[in-house]
């Protein structure tokens, strides 16, 4: 996330709107964890970073029993790509 630390700290627009944000949420109160769904802003920030540097690439997973993904139903032993890509990968 350095690139988008550098971004944030060389773009005033968004520390101004950040900054607000918070001092509209918080006051002079520190952050708690219900404070959470109030600072969308802030939020936004931490997942952009994410999404442009995710931690893991991608994780897969292989059903051990059949699987309903909402209309597509397979048979236990697909492999499963969950997450942004949301693709499924059949064994042969």
């Amino acid at each position: 996330m350095f690139i988008e630390i550098i971004v944030f700290v060389l773009n005033k627009e968004i520390q101004d709107k950040a900054r607000e944000e918070i001092r509209t949420v918080l006051g002079n109160r520190n952050p708690t964890f219900d404070d959470y769904d109030s600072l969308n802003y802030i939020n936004a920030i931490i997942y952009e970073g994410l999404r442009f540097h995710p931690p893991v690439a991608v994780v897969v997973k292989e059903a051990k029993k059949d699987v309903q993904i909402d209309n597509v139903y397979e048979n236990a032993g697909i492999t499963i790509a969950p997450g942004n890509l949301k693709v499924l990968v059949k064994n042969n």
